[in-house]
């Protein structure tokens, strides 16, 4: 009993002096808390508070991570396909438009980029870029102190990781929460893409000004230079842009005297990055591009700051606008795409290569002839506009179209409204609206006549005046010829003969023979008069010198065509034209109408050199327009004088007088561009021992005129004297 209790006090004992140990030296003997005591218990609770706040931050940070971290973009969103400027060119490459939306840029290929301009970009935004992993820490903790030092952001900590995600993915604004996902995303970018994707794709999209993207673009729009031709200073200028687009862009800024300024002052200090970092660029060069890359040197540098810069007029531009927009018009109705039409957006988004028919070498000197007929002979006969189209008769390509005197010219007379009084609307497109013909539809109604075995070349005919119902045609002389042959008639342009042979062959025969001609806007046999034969429908000129095609390409149709091929931006061609001919008229017919207006043979036609060229002029009833069609089995060529709001010109004025000349011109100072091919002579052609042509099988064995002929006003026919 005793023992045990002796071990209970010794177990006690221990716990005791336990207890003592724990107990610090200055623990006063009446229970009370001493300084110290109280110092550590404070510091005890001060440790528990930090680690406890720590622990719920840490735990809220990671919470916050994960909600920012669901919001996040796909990695692959800042690579999906980006809006690429479309360009339509001429059948000869030269550019004459590009078409976008909001964003002008072109494709890069890191491949076709020269090592100088990016490490001339990667100077001015990210000189570490291959090194870090998305982020450069460096980079933010160097920006951070600055910040702290000045109070105000004089650097960006920004990779251009970071910069390609907040232009493709994430929006400009200012917080952390989108800095936060920037970085966040950045990292994950650079896990699943190359550095060479990341920076391609920044290259193409990095902003240079207005809607101006991309080096390609930026390269183009500044310089009129592609990127490999650059100089270093140029260089300079293109990667000091992106840093303040809306201010640093020399010609697209509000005050680009200012820009110009502050741009030098950016470009010099991204030539000193490059100098101050020379070896490091420089050995990056070399493990990248090999030893025969073309280094930065001291030289090169200086000579890049003392470079006087030149930019490109900044202005609209735009070749041949008549034709591009008739052009854009036609990709949205016809099935260009897959046998679709394409839609603006596509045009503008795809970043097509759209090639045309149009050659600007036609072109240019179509717009000087338009420019010369309204200076010249609309100042003489009261016309303030004209247009021009013109043809290849083989394929029907349109070679060249004016659609105005200048399409940025101004509307007059001043104070006119558009569409009602204007006599001059620059931007209205003549050859693509209905308009008058005068007596450019004659030959058409001679082709028709002589197929049917009416008459030939060589009939007789009176031009004397005539009556039909209440119709009292005239001519534009106001004279009558009296008896000669058809041939004279229409190289004459006599109205009577004319309307006579309509008034046979019959609206309807006429109206769809037109049709397979290619006219589009005479639906209605019933809607016209015998002065469709002298003008009283309205056509298109772009459809009319297609209607002449047929002539000069011996009876043969071909739809006119203004898209030669389409290719997308990988290079795939998505059409090509191909021509669909049709022989729609009798090459006998043909022939005969081509030999009458033959100007080799005394004709119309301005045969310039002794070649076969063919033409017809016409001229509207009160001479509100006037117009000439010249052609060749190589070309056709139509021009009209007008004024838009439909003032007659003054007395005088006729297809001969006001558009003969300039066209005829045009046809001479185009002729080293075609050969002078004569017309094709047919089977089926009969020369008579008095020289005229027949059709064998139809022509009629007669040349005697119809006296019976029951609408002449006068019965005692006389010949009139020629005029």
């Amino acid at each position: 009993m005793t023992q045990k209790k002796s071990i209970k006090i010794k177990n006690l004992s221990k716990k005791e002096k336990v207890r003592l140990k724990r107990t610090p030296k200055n623990f006063k003997k009446n229970g009370t808390i001493t300084k110290r005591d109280t110092i550590s218990r404070l510091l005890v609770l001060i440790f528990v508070i930090i680690s406890s706040v720590t622990i719920f931050s840490f735990i809220a940070s990671l919470k916050y991570l994960q909600n920012v971290s669901k919001d996040l973009p796909s990695p692959d969103k800042p690579f999906g396909r980006k809006q690429t400027a479309t360009e339509i060119y001429d059948r000869n490459g030269e550019l004459l438009y590009r078409v976008f939306d909001n964003e002008d840029r072109d494709p890069v290929d890191l491949e076709t980029i020269p090592p100088q301009i990016i490490w001339t970009y990667l100077a001015a935004e990210d000189l570490r870029f291959f090194e870090h992993q998305g982020v450069d820490l460096e980079a933010l903790a160097r920006c951070s102190f600055r910040y702290l030092e000045e109070r105000t952001i004089v650097c960006g900590g920004s990779t251009i990781t970071q910069q390609l995600i907040r232009k493709t993915a994430l929006t400009d604004e200012v917080a952390i929460a989108r800095k936060i996902k920037e970085m966040l995303l950045a990292l994950k970018i650079e896990q699943v893409r190359s550095k060479e994707e990341i920076l391609e794709m920044y290259l193409t999209v990095v902003p240079s000004g207005s809607n101006i993207y991309g080096v390609t673009r930026a390269s183009k729009f500044y310089f009129g230079k592609a990127p490999e031709e650059l100089s270093l200073g140029e260089m300079a200028v293109l990667a000091s842009i992106p840093q303040n687009p809306s201010i640093l862009s020399p010609t697209k800024s509000t005050n680009p005297e200012i820009s110009k300024e502050l741009l030098e002052s950016r470009k010099n200090y991204v030539l000193n990055q490059i100098e101050s970092n020379l070896d490091f660029i420089n050995n990056n060069l070399i493990e990248i591009y090999g030893p025969d890359t073309e280094l930065f040197t001291k030289d090169m540098i200086e000579i890049a700051r003392k470079e006087e810069i030149a930019y490109q007029d900044p202005s609209f531009r735009i070749n041949a606008p008549h034709f591009v927009f008739y052009a854009l018009e036609q990709l949205q109705k016809n099935g260009y795409n897959d046998g679709k039409p394409l839609t603006l957006e596509q045009i503008e988004t795809e970043g097509l290569r759209i090639h045309t028919t149009l050659d600007m070498d036609y072109q240019r000197i179509a717009e000087s002839q338009v420019k010369k007929a309204v200076s010249t002979y609309g100042k003489q006969f009261g016309a303030d506009n004209a247009a021009m189209v013109v043809l290849n008769p083989k394929n029907g390509d349109v070679l060249a179209m004016v659609g105005s005197y200048d399409y940025f010219g101004k509307a007059s007379p001043e104070g006119c409204q558009i569409g009602l009084n204007c006599r001059y609307e620059p931007q209205v497109n003549v050859p693509d609206t209905l308009q008058a013909y005068g007596s450019t539809l004659k030959p058409m109604i001679y082709y028709n006549a002589f197929m049917r075995g009416i008459m030939t070349p060589e009939t007789l005919v009176y031009d004397a005046p005539i009556t039909i119902g209440k119709y009292t045609p005239k001519n534009y002389d106001g004279q009558f010829s009296g008896l000669h042959p058809y041939r004279y008639m229409l190289v004459q342009s006599r109205n009577i003969p004319a309307i006579i042979l309509l008034e046979k062959i019959g609206y309807t025969s006429l109206i769809e023979q037109m049709k397979t001609w290619g006219y589009t806007t005479m639906n209605n046999p019933n809607g016209y008069g015998l002065s469709l034969a002298v003008g009283g429908g309205e056509l298109k000129l772009i459809e009319h010198a297609q209607g002449y095609a047929v002539f000069a390409n011996n009876g043969k149709f071909t739809q006119h065509e203004v898209i030669s091929k389409i290719v997308d931006r990988n290079g795939e061609i998505l059409y090509e034209h191909q021509p669909k001919t049709t022989q729609v008229a009798d090459p006998r017919g043909v022939y005969l109408v081509n030999d009458i207006l033959n100007g080799n043979k005394g004709g119309p036609g301005f045969s310039f050199d002794g070649r076969d060229m063919a033409g017809k002029t016409g001229t509207s009833e009160d001479q509100t327009e006037t117009l000439y069609i010249g052609y060749s089995p190589e070309i056709v060529v139509a021009g009209m004088l007008i004024n838009n709001d439909n003032t007659p010109m003054r007395y005088g004025a006729t297809g001969q007088t006001s558009v003969r000349p300039w066209v005829g011109e045009y046809l001479q100072l185009a002729s080293s561009k075609y050969p002078p091919t004569p017309f094709e002579y047919p089977n089926g052609i009969e020369i008579r021992t008095d020289g005229n042509l027949y059709i064998t099988g139809i022509s009629p064995e007669t040349t005697k005129p119809d006296f019976n002929y029951q609408y002449y006003t006068q019965k005692n026919l006389q010949p009139y004297p020629s005029f």
